[in-house]
């Protein structure tokens, strides 16, 4: 077989210096056998952290900049329109390339938040794109079979072949030794208070719904004086969440944090809570059952197909329902502790990059035979 001219863009790659879409194309492409695949991302100027070992060069910091954007455009045009038949997997929904290019397409779509949740986005421009993408495509890509229920009830006539449900994965980081005691006492620099806490990770706007778990553990520290909430990443808390958790303010950290300063949060937190009201999949979720902490999570489709019986539910839109499962993983008796400990060990088989990469590889295959 003469190896698969595959394609990726620039999209992800300026987008984001750090985030699960660029992660999860980076663990892709990476995994990908060089022996049957000629991959090509023509990319002027990356902005991301995972994308640096790959190009073997530093990333810079140009981050969206609209010069950069339409550059990139036009290489990626460029390059595409070389000869021969080929196969383009681009890593955003920006459809730019749909006026020039005619061959084969391969789409990831990550979730369908925005088509379900409208009221928490300021326009619709993601939206259109996305359709644009979806209508287009030969083969569609999603991490959950939630994602594909999502899109075929949003467009339902998109044809339901065309879409091939691959989960993510995770990275095994079990070997990994950390300087505890620096990176608890960087961490916790002036919330001495704290004695254990809860972790959320990421973005906290809109659908990630953070708003009913400060609710919810507001009032938990209300009753309880040693316990913290950590956010880790997400940037850095606005006026109107400042308002909010003033009067615990000594006890709730918000920090950027690095790879090994999460695994430690992860590791010692009294659980990972999730209370997203939609997801496509759900990385933290592994990152969490990889380092051994239990987790609460949302009831919603995506995150029980992911987690099944290895993860605590609640209600999203109820602070009072996040607050009875805080209490309940803080009391969980050693066995059921470790019953749960065990069921995340069984899900987490289920869930490696290799096998991600492998079953985009039999995708982008079926399609450089059928051209």
């Amino acid at each position: 077989m003469n190896k698969i001219r595959l394609y990726y863009d620039f999209q992800t790659l300026i987008l984001q210096r750090y985030g699960g879409i660029s992660r999860y194309f980076y663990e892709i492409i990476s995994r990908l056998p060089n022996e049957y695949v000629d991959i090509n991302i023509p990319i002027i100027d990356n902005t991301n952290y995972y994308f640096e070992s790959y190009f073997n060069k530093k990333a810079k910091h140009t981050y969206q900049r609209r010069g950069i954007w339409k550059l990139n455009k036009l290489n990626t045009r460029l390059h595409l329109s070389i000869g021969g038949k080929k196969v383009f997997h681009p890593t955003y929904y920006d459809p730019y390339f749909l006026k020039w290019y005619d061959g084969m397409l391969v789409v990831t779509i990550h979730d369908m938040a925005q088509e379900k949740f409208p009221e928490f986005f300021k326009d619709d421009i993601v939206v259109i794109n996305k359709k644009k993408n979806i209508e287009r495509a030969d083969r569609i890509i999603v991490p959950s079979n939630a994602t594909k229920i999502d899109i075929l009830e949003t467009y339902p006539n998109v044809d339901e072949n065309k879409i091939k449900v691959i989960y993510h994965g995770s990275n095994d980081n079990n070997d990994i030794e950390l300087d505890e005691a620096n990176i608890k006492k960087s961490l916790f620099e002036k919330h001495e208070k704290i004695e254990c806490f809860f972790l959320f990770v990421g973005q906290r706007k809109g659908y990630k719904n953070f708003d009913k778990l400060l609710d919810a553990m507001l009032m938990l520290m209300d009753k309880i004086d040693s316990i913290g909430l950590f956010c880790a990443g997400g940037g850095e808390f606005t006026e109107e969440e400042k308002s909010k958790l003033q009067k615990h303010s000594d006890r709730i950290v918000q920090k950027n944090v690095s790879d090994d300063e999460l695994i430690y949060l992860y590791r010692n937190a009294i659980a990972f809570v999730y209370p997203s009201l939609i997801e496509g999949f759900g990385i933290p979720i592994l990152e969490a059952f990889q380092n051994g902490c239990p987790v609460l999570l949302s009831e919603i489709e995506c995150f029980k197909e992911i987690a099944r019986g290895a993860a605590i539910y609640f209600d999203p839109k109820n602070s009072e329902s996040i607050l009875e499962k805080l209490y309940y993983i803080m009391n969980l008796d050693k066995e059921n502790r470790s019953t749960l400990a065990d069921n995340e060990k069984k899900r987490m088989a289920l869930f490696d990059w290799d096998i991600s990469a492998k079953e985009h590889f039999k995708v982008y295959k079926e399609l450089w035979e059928n051209i």
